[in-house]
């Protein structure tokens, strides 16, 4: 399954021998900066693709606001009447509607859904979705075993870039500069230089995934697809790294994958002009999965540079240039890499001279990358695109502007604010609050307990027996293997009627399946539109939390859509803005806090459920705004003291 940020991707990746390709149009997708394409293109194109038996997959992968609900509507009923095979989604919302409205139209899940573990996937199957694109960072176990127990497709990434963040929890960009990555703006954070233990470097930005040597190995485990990533990638990557899987795929079809095979593969992706080679933790945690030292995407190695001055680059490379080549040369002193467009050049016996501009001369030694250039079938593609759309008898386009059906939102009945009980949530992740807050007979304590804390469930069951108007609230992440730890835990609870849960992720309603308890959705389980809180509640959720990264406006959107008093919004606290399961061990020991490179502002790391958490050196205050809150019809706040230790007298003053 190959990606397609443009047209010429798109062609690229189906004459490499695609078996379904993924695209999206310029709004709603996670790779809004991408060329992307406009609903003529997706008809003429997912044309062309069917007649070529390859599946057109279009991209909706982002969290949608209240305000935008028709608009999503209006898009889907444009792709109606062409090819589209299926819609990935992360906005349960977008789900919902989909569903309700556009049966005949398949969903896959999104990686962005978060999904980790096999009661993810029942969810999904529950719901209706036909296949399942898991989180990028499982072991090749972990997906055998998810596979295994799946009655509906599933996918994995086996090529491409890799975040820092688990899929789906990460607010890092959104915290920066109100840039999310789950509305298709990620300023990629983990790529930046960041300030710590007496040095400058990208301490969080990880290498891209290849796993082309594991072939075999992952369609054995019983998955239905494995997907390359790269929307924003040129055509040359597209063609030839869905050139290497396909060869691989078929060799491994027939248990073939011979050292000439894989060698072939590997040559096509050394070609991919992107960042060295991972596994990621396919084969468990990769060590040396970060690359401090550079979060550029170089390209391949060429060469090295000879001693060169500033209008003339002398390099020595061990491949022939083109012009229109694009060359990057390493870094020295942390500096950026410097970048040179092939024009004129002149070939000494292998020595090649290369008109430049440089700034000052260039060193002997440093490495020499092709980043880009002339690809040899830029001109058979754009031959291709002028056939395919002088060709394309177009479908007539729905009327955007057409109707939208009333009970599109998905609200329900306004309920009476007066009848709303106030409710004020203290969160902790430490039991000695309990000891702290639960003094106070005012506010409903909320227990954040994590892998740790169930292990030792005596200890969490004494706590709690004190405190029996507690919450309690489930980490985002529950990895296969602890399923049945979580399981036990939660079904000796509520046998005790502890019957008030946060849950972070699809996969925690599966724990309470036959229970009566009462729901909340917590930070992690999104709930931007009336459509999506609709969902939830259908799902069996009561409450839903105001998630860090939303807006004023969209909580009054939502507010007027008739859940005012369903809503929770946490006003002080430290949250959470991105979790790692790569960020563990000795990478994690040698970072405790890190900072921008001129200080201004700062970050401290922490383990919660074996995982390393970001969290931002300050606290996130709204206190100044309970007041616009309360006017919005909110009744019910939240004051979050995870990762502060229990202190009485800081207590006092938060209160």
């Amino acid at each position: 399954m190959s990606p397609a940020g443009t047209k010429e991707s798109f062609i690229a990746a189906v004459k490499a021998g695609a078996d379904a390709v993924y695209t999206g149009l310029k709004e709603f997708n996670a790779r809004i900066r991408a060329d992307n394409l406009n609903i003529h293109d997706l008809h003429a194109l997912s044309a062309y693709a069917a007649d070529n038996k390859v599946k057109t997959y279009l991209t909706l992968n982002v969290l949608i606001k209240q305000h935008e609900i028709k608009d999503v509507y209006r898009l889907l009923k444009t792709i109606v009447g062409t090819n589209i095979d299926a819609v990935i989604v992360q906005d349960m919302g977008v789900a919902r509607i989909l569903k309700k409205f556009f049966p005949d139209t398949a969903i896959h899940a999104s990686t962005q859904l978060a999904v980790h573990n096999s009661y993810g996937v029942m969810e999904m199957e529950k719901f209706g979705f036909e296949r399942v694109i898991l989180s990028r960072e499982l072991s090749l176990s972990e997906i055998k075993q998810i596979a295994g127990k799946a009655k509906i497709e599933v996918e994995v990434f086996c090529h491409g870039a890799l975040c820092f963040s688990i899929s789906g929890m990460c607010l890092f960009s959104s915290f920066l500069g109100g840039h999310s990555g789950y509305r298709g703006l990620c300023a990629q954070p983990c790529r930046r230089k960041w300030a710590h233990g007496g040095r400058t470097d990208n301490p969080f930005s990880p290498l891209d995934l290849q796993t082309a040597s594991m072939t075999g190995e992952l369609m054995k485990t019983g998955i239905a697809a494995m997907k390359i990533e790269g929307r924003m990638r040129s055509p040359e990557y597209v063609y030839n790294a869905t050139r290497a899987y396909r060869m691989l795929i078929d060799a491994a079809a027939n248990d073939n994958i011979s050292t000439e095979v894989e060698q072939e593969a590997l040559k096509l992706l050394e070609n991919d002009m992107a960042r060295s080679k991972t596994t990621c933790m396919l084969k468990g945690l990769d060590k040396s999965i970060f690359s401090p030292s550079s979060h550029s995407v170089m390209g391949k190695v060429i060469g090295k540079t000879l001693k060169s001055g500033r209008n003339l680059l002398k390099i020595k490379p061990v491949e022939k240039l083109m012009p229109g080549d694009r060359l990057r040369i390493e870094s020295e002193n942390d500096s950026k890499p410097l970048s040179v467009k092939v024009r004129e050049f002149k070939n000494k016996n292998g020595i090649y001279e290369i008109s430049a501009n440089l700034d000052e001369p260039v060193r002997s030694g440093l490495n020499v990358y092709r980043s880009g250039g002339k690809f040899p079938m830029d001109k058979e593609i754009s031959d291709e695109i002028n056939r395919v759309f002088n060709n394309y008898s177009s479908a007539k386009p729905a009327n955007k502007n057409s109707g939208v059906p009333e009970n599109l939102p998905g609200q329900w009945i306004k309920e009476r604010l007066s009848a709303v009980k106030e409710e004020l949530f203290v969160r902790f992740n430490d039991s000695g609050w309990f000891e702290v807050v639960g003094k106070d007979k005012m506010i409903t304590p909320v227990y954040s307990i994590s892998t740790e804390d169930i292990k030792n469930i005596s200890v969490v069951e004494e706590c709690l027996g004190h405190y029996r108007n507690s919450v309690i609230e489930l980490p985002s992440f529950i990895g296969q293997r602890d399923i049945p730890l979580y399981k036990k835990f939660i079904d000796k609870l509520t046998n005790i009627n502890m019957n008030r849960w946060v849950i972070n992720n699809p996969s925690q309603f599966m724990f309470f399946n036959e229970s009566d308890v009462e729901l909340t959705a917590g930070h992690f389980l999104y709930t931007m539109n009336s459509a999506a809180a609709r969902h939830w509640k259908e799902t069996g959720i009561d409450w839903f939390t105001f998630s860090w990264e939303d807006d004023i406006l969209n909580l009054k959107g939502i507010s007027r859509a008739g859940i005012a008093g369903r809503l929770v919004v946490y006003l002080y606290g430290y949250p959470v803005i991105a979790r790692s399961r790569m960020f563990a061990g000795d990478n994690f020991k040698a970072i405790k806090d890190f900072s921008s490179p001129d200080g201004s502002y700062g970050f401290r790391l922490e383990q919660d459920s074996k995982h390393a958490v970001i969290i931002p050196e300050k606290p996130v205050a709204l206190y100044n705004s309970r007041k616009k809150l309360m006017a919005a019809g909110i009744r019910k706040f939240g004051i979050d003291l995870s990762f502060i230790k229990p202190d009485e007298e800081k207590w006092k003053r938060i209160a």
